[in-house]
């Protein structure tokens, strides 16, 4: 397991903290990433499957609840393999990225994201992708 520090902008403002999960799905050798829709946090950039963890949810459920929002598939969450504090606009952000996979095939964007895709480690290369993402990516 790694921890990595994500600095976009200055600690000191940091005014909220929040418990985030992000998920890393791989089918062969294509990563599914979703587009940041606008009016959200870096929209207009592609990043894993990720969101908020409610108040008295475990994270195993925040992982599915994510990606089915986002995506529509169901997927089977299996560990967890980074650990990224991020801080952007006033908030503070711990991270928790799970590897896990897929037990369902209708892939469709959600209501929350602009796009949903599979991409090849070469065709990610050549995305907007969030800071974040980037390293979740490199370290999956």
């Amino acid at each position: 397991m790694r921890l990595t520090t994500v600095k976009l902008k200055n600690l000191k403002k940091a005014r909220k903290l929040s418990v985030v999960v992000s998920c890393l799905v791989k089918k062969g050798n294509k990563i599914l990433l979703v587009k940041r829709k606008k009016g959200k946090s870096f929209a207009g950039y592609w990043g894993l499957p990720n969101g908020r963890v409610k108040l008295g949810e475990r994270l195993e459920d925040a992982i599915k609840r994510e990606v089915k929002e986002e995506t529509n598939l169901r997927v089977k969450v299996l560990e967890p393999y980074l650990i990224t504090q991020e801080f952007h606009d006033d908030h503070h952000h711990i991270v928790i990225c799970f590897k896990a996979k897929t037990i369902s095939r209708n892939l469709k964007a959600g209501s929350d994201v602009e796009e949903v895709r599979w991409f090849s480690k070469e065709e990610i290369k050549k995305l907007k992708i969030q800071p974040t993402a980037r390293l979740q990516i490199k370290y999956g």
